[in-house]
């Protein structure tokens, strides 16, 4: 059993306390924006709450039980997806009652790169799965590139001008412009900030975290195997049976940890590819549709 010391546990639940009270705030403020939205929009941005406290209660269970660095990565996606859930509805409820919430378009730009982090820093978990570390030194390469594109994408988010459609990612409901918008940006700077660049990025973190487990898996020893298989697969006999936890041996007490982080977070990613695609897809929409109401008005 990996020795994990009493102040990681007591940080561990009181991240994991502020995150479910972040989501219950996102709940309430969800019910006062439901009728700025549309059905669509409520009911994705209502789902995220639950998403955050999935993500909280496996993070804090993986640290508090092995003490690895992913628990805390899925702690942190939790209070980015209950920041994006709040934020969104903040920032819808004071852009369409101006004057009644302050700093409406700045909750808004949140919400925004809240959801850069989330979908950025889920991806780049999987790097360090399931040890908490690069498979070894020649990764540090492709680690520093990965989290080089991330605080691009980031940056870049956060200055690009134009609006930013609410709930986050890729709203309809509501549209609220960028108030730390930089203009005029250079032509590759502005395709960066978009939502479709985030997917890009996404990707691209994405890749370099499955070519490094399949490195882990390919030149790991039997138990590192073990972690990595269990964590994709169910095992078959039950992991985690009525044995009492200080007698689980390490290479199962660490297959179980993988068991939760990939059967929570793989089904979140995938949530997140839909929603990050969805919101490419509505922003598409949204601009070709002011264009040709733009012609017809000139």
């Amino acid at each position: 059993m990996t020795d994990v010391s009493r102040r990681q546990r007591v940080a561990a639940g009181l991240a994991w306390v502020l995150v479910v009270a972040v989501a219950l705030a996102g709940i309430a403020g969800n019910v006062l924006a439901w009728r700025y939205l549309a059905t669509s929009d409520a009911i994705s941005s209502a789902a995220e709450v639950p998403a955050a406290i999935l993500y909280a209660t496996l993070g804090a269970l993986i640290v508090r039980r092995a003490g690895n660095v992913v628990g805390w990565f899925l702690l942190s996606g939790g209070m980015a997806t209950a920041v994006v859930s709040l934020a969104s509805a903040y920032a819808a409820i004071g852009t369409k009652n101006p004057g009644a919430l302050p700093g409406a378009a700045l909750a808004g730009l949140l919400a925004e790169c809240s959801f850069v982090l989330l979908v950025s820093g889920i991806a780049f978990m999987f790097l360090l799965f399931p040890t908490g570390h690069l498979p070894s030194r020649r990764w540090r390469p492709a680690g520093a590139l990965c989290l080089l594109l991330i605080a691009l994408a980031l940056i870049e988010t956060a200055i690009h001008p134009g609006p930013i459609g609410l709930p986050v990612p890729g709203g309809v409901s509501v549209v609220v412009q960028n108030p730390l918008g930089v203009r005029p940006l250079p032509g590759p700077l502005l395709v960066i900030g978009t939502i479709s660049a985030l997917w890009a990025v996404f990707l691209a973190v994405e890749a370099t975290s499955t070519a490094a487990m399949i490195t882990r898996y390919r030149s790991g020893d039997r138990e590192q195997r073990q972690q990595i298989s269990r964590g994709r697969d169910r095992d078959r006999k039950g992991v985690g049976g009525r044995q009492r936890r200080g007698t689980l041996p390490r290479c199962r007490e660490s297959a179980e940890v993988g068991h939760h982080v990939f059967a929570g977070s793989f089904v979140s990613q995938l949530a997140v590819l839909i929603r990050v695609q969805r919101g490419a897809v509505r922003r598409a929409v949204t601009h070709v549709a002011r264009d040709i109401k733009r012609r017809r008005s000139g």
